[in-house]
């Protein structure tokens, strides 16, 4: 079991690149942790109680001491978020604590908070993060579809600083996985910081660096012990102090004892995506990105390509499976998408429209533009012939043009049809 000594860790070289200048304390740009590109999603320096940010954690009683969580005990003073621990005038132990409840919350991340913990008999001070599935008692799938991560719990009489995952629900079916290692006296007397990183993999606490002397716990997701699966739904942001008998019993000699925040960070995995556009391109003015994050997802652009109308992107060479129009929020892993194309044949007006497309009946006004008279979506990749096939009527009289928008791109299908003709 590691022990953990004020003093003892030195302040690694943190292996972290800054892709945008970043100010101390201020993170509005993306970063690469360990080579891994994150983008923010949650930043608060605690200038002020924002609480479109943060919500308070409940009034109420909490674990088995008779302590209670007060909103009174969550203020911020100086710069900082102070969550105080007390024992109230009628003898109940008091504290409290805010969530990101309803104002934020994601899947996967990485988390940054600077932090200084006061030492006090009875109590621990806590970040973790929190689903309701829980609450719900979803049990069955292991730790993915729910989980309580504690991302660390200190609690100063032992000495002990702890790594948590639950599962499966706080009914019968509880299932808990908590490692430690031990702090001495000195730890509560300055500030530290600790980076956690939450991904497919499992669960990695860093503390006053970001270098492998630093990494306090690696927890592998898909190990049994651990879960048996990474957690896989989204969590808020905790941050609380609780009396309980776990910290050993009060002394009231030692309170108020107070739990400083100067800031959080949370972020988002950037993933990579590379394009085969196949011998077509972007029109002019038109971007593709080049990441994507699980929170936000990403919007694609068609390309063109000269005899061609455009078929969908697809995340696989062989074109299999439906057509993307976007990558959807929830996605995660780097990857390559590749253009599918259509080949018109005009002969005969026929062509074969992907799915999704948008087949409209245009006719000529008197100062030759196009303007759009039926339009019709296509459920299902089709063959099309004549405006009768798609169930489109041609006026009887005018000149006429079926026409496709496909995924962005814009394109003739066939001949003119005059009046009388093509149906």
């Amino acid at each position: 079991m590691k022990t953990v000594k004020y003093g003892m860790i030195a302040l690694a070289a943190v292996a972290i690149l800054v892709c945008a200048p970043l100010a101390a304390g201020n993170a509005s740009g993306y970063i690469v942790f360990n080579g891994r590109t994150y983008t923010p999603t949650l930043i608060d320096e605690f200038d002020y109680l924002d609480f479109g940010k943060w919500s308070y954690c409940p009034e109420m009683e909490r674990q088995d001491a008779g302590g209670e969580w007060r909103n009174a005990c969550s203020t911020v003073e100086d710069g900082k978020l102070v969550i105080t621990c007390a024992v109230a005038e009628d003898g109940t132990p008091i504290s409290g604590g805010l969530r990101s409840r309803s104002a934020y919350e994601q899947t996967f991340g990485l988390y940054h908070m600077r932090f200084k913990m006061e030492y006090a008999d009875g109590l621990w001070y806590a970040f973790w993060l929190y689903t309701d599935r829980m609450e719900e008692g979803s049990v069955g799938s292991g730790a993915t579809d729910g989980a309580e991560l504690d991302i660390v719990e200190i609690v100063p009489k032992p000495g002990e600083l702890c790594m948590s995952v639950h599962w499966d629900g706080y009914g019968e079916e509880l299932k808990s996985c908590c490692e430690l290692t031990h702090v001495d006296k000195g730890f509560f007397d300055e500030y530290h910081e600790l980076w956690y990183e939450w991904d497919q993999d499992g669960y990695r606490l860093y503390l006053d660096g970001t270098d492998e002397d630093c990494l306090l716990f690696d927890f592998p997701g898909s190990e049994e012990k651990y879960g048996d699966g990474t957690c896989a739904v989204p969590c808020d942001l905790v941050i609380s102090a609780e009396f309980g008998t776990w910290g050993g019993d009060i002394d009231e000699t030692q309170l108020p004892a107070h739990f400083y925040v100067d800031y959080v960070h949370a972020y988002t995995r950037v993933y990579g995506i590379t394009y085969d556009y196949d011998g077509g391109a972007l029109p002019e003015g038109a971007g593709n990105p080049a990441g994507y994050d699980a929170i936000n997802g990403a919007e694609l652009n068609a390309p063109v390509r000269t005899g061609s109308v455009f078929g969908g992107w697809y995340d696989n060479p062989g074109l299999n499976g439906k057509p993307m129009t976007c990558i959807p929020e929830g996605s995660t892993g780097d990857g390559t998408l590749y253009a599918k194309w259509l080949a018109p044949s005009l002969a005969g007006g026929r062509v074969t429209a992907p799915q999704g497309s948008v087949l409209i009946l245009a006719e000529y006004d008197a100062c030759g533009r196009l303007s759009a008279l039926q339009c019709k979506t296509l459920d299902a990749d089709a063959l099309c012939a004549a405006p009768s096939s798609l169930g489109l009527t041609v006026p009887a009289e005018g000149e006429h043009r079926l026409l496709l928008v496909s995924k962005g791109s814009f394109a003739p299908l066939c001949k003119a049809y005059q009046s009388g003709q093509g149906h």
